[in-house]
């Protein structure tokens, strides 16, 4: 098993940046742990947290005005920062169940902010990788949905 400074090492975006930088976001972060089936995080609650999975793997669901999808993250991905606001403005909702057991280190988004200002380039480098990531999945469920609409073609 992989220790968390391993498992965060090896996972982009903080494969690319310095050790000063990893130590503060782990100095930052704070490890919690899920057992299989322990609800992480709940529907349409305002979340300003950011999950980065040591080990296990995590089952959540997506929803935007009422279309959702699952999807499955594992080791070295990233999840969270669903809603900074109430529920009833049309933001997507998120529920993330324990798949397995799960060792998590868990950000407030306030903490990363303020590591990310230190250093503007990685601030850049590490907000670019989570947008990024954030925009192929989206990218995957709309090909999905289009793979999956009845054209009226037989």
């Amino acid at each position: 098993m992989l220790s968390t400074r391993d498992t965060l090492r090896k996972s982009p975006p903080f494969n690319e940046i310095d050790e000063t930088m990893v130590d503060q976001f782990l100095q930052f972060g704070e490890e919690s742990s899920f057992k299989k089936d322990d609800i992480i995080m709940v529907e349409h609650a305002v979340n300003d947290k950011i999950y980065f999975i040591i080990e296990g793997t995590i089952h959540g669901y997506v929803a935007w005005a009422g279309e959702g999808r699952s999807i499955e993250l594992s080791e070295g991905q990233f999840f969270g920062l669903n809603a900074f606001v109430e529920e009833d403005d049309g933001m997507a909702t998120v529920s993330v169940t324990a798949k397995t057991d799960v060792r998590l280190l868990v950000w407030k988004a306030a903490n990363w902010k303020k590591i990310c200002d230190q250093n503007p380039i990685v601030g850049y480098q590490v907000a670019f990788f989570i947008a990024q990531t954030l925009n192929q999945r989206i990218k995957r469920w709309l090909i999905s949905e289009l793979d999956n609409v009845s054209w009226g073609i037989e």
